[in-house]
């Protein structure tokens, strides 16, 4: 599909009242970041992208139609919109591309199974999922069987049996469709480091790499979502769209520490981004 194309698809939500205030919020993030650093590798970048939005309010994007509509958020965030908003400016600007249209082609690339953008099946509800796709599409490398990851298996069922939720859901073809996503995703394994690895695995993490918090709620493997900072003294810290603090965080605590003060934090999945490549080799 045509970036000209796909644009006609969407409505782009980015936390203001005018679009003149629409733009310059995004290309005021652009340009907080800038180019990338001579000698500057795509994780240390995408940390500097995701560090510029730190203290941005925490929010929702407008209640999904029952026809999809890609929404995108800049100026508010929750954790899955922060993370895909980041990926986003940095695959841009890492192609020194730095505008609108680039973004919601970006944001619409990680966001729906294999890039593509139908129904509101074709989106990647589930964080796990999320992953496996972008994954297989080299946007990102897993690394959490690399770094000890061990296989588990978890019941699927969040999206389709939380009552009316979503409107969306209320066609029973939709709703057929995900149940059979959600059937898939229960059938296989998801590889997790679990609580008492996490500390060590930090040692190898990099700016930018991306970390899955998993929980125990019923019915889904993710629960949240952010990426890896080090600060100057080598901690591994999480920066994050917080819902306890109602904006972008910095964790004051190193990633272990952050994961173990709460017991419903269970484990982890890491990936690590990979740069983009220029739309002629790709």
């Amino acid at each position: 599909m045509h970036r000209a194309v796909a644009l006609t698809l969407v409505t782009i939500l980015l936390g203001s009242d005018t679009s003149a205030d629409r733009a310059s919020t995004l290309s005021g993030w652009y340009e907080s970041v800038g180019a990338p650093l001579p000698g500057e590798g795509f994780g240390s970048f995408l940390g500097r992208v995701a560090g510029a939005r730190v203290g941005a309010p925490y929010g929702y994007a407008s209640e999904t139609p029952e026809v999809e509509t890609l929404t995108v958020e800049v100026g508010r965030f929750e954790c899955v919109s922060f993370v895909e908003s980041s990926l986003a400016v940095a695959r841009c600007a890492w192609l020194q591309e730095p505008t609108q249209e680039c973004f919601v082609w970006e944001v619409m690339g990680l966001r729906y199974r294999s890039g593509l953008m139908s129904d509101h099946a074709s989106r990647l509800h589930y964080f796990a999922d999320w992953l496996e796709d972008n994954a297989g599409r080299w946007r990102l490398k897993d690394l959490t069987v690399q770094l000890g990851g061990r296989p588990v298996h978890r019941d699927f069922f969040y999206l389709t049996r939380r009552g009316s939720g979503d409107r969306a859901l209320a066609s029973p073809s939709l709703r057929r469709t995900m149940v059979s996503v959600e059937e898939s995703l229960s059938s296989r394994p998801h590889f997790v480091l679990g609580r008492s690895q996490v500390r060590d695995a930090t040692r190898l993490l990099q700016d930018g790499d991306l970390v899955a918090v998993v929980g125990n709620k019923p019915g889904r493997l993710v629960t949240h979502a952010g990426f890896v900072l080090r600060s100057e003294g080598g901690r591994a810290r999480l920066v994050h769209a917080s819902s306890y603090h109602r904006r972008v965080v910095l964790t004051r605590e190193d990633l272990a520490d952050y994961l173990l003060r709460r017991p419903e934090r269970t484990g982890v999945m890491v990936a690590r981004p990979l740069p983009p490549s220029p739309p002629s080799t790709r």
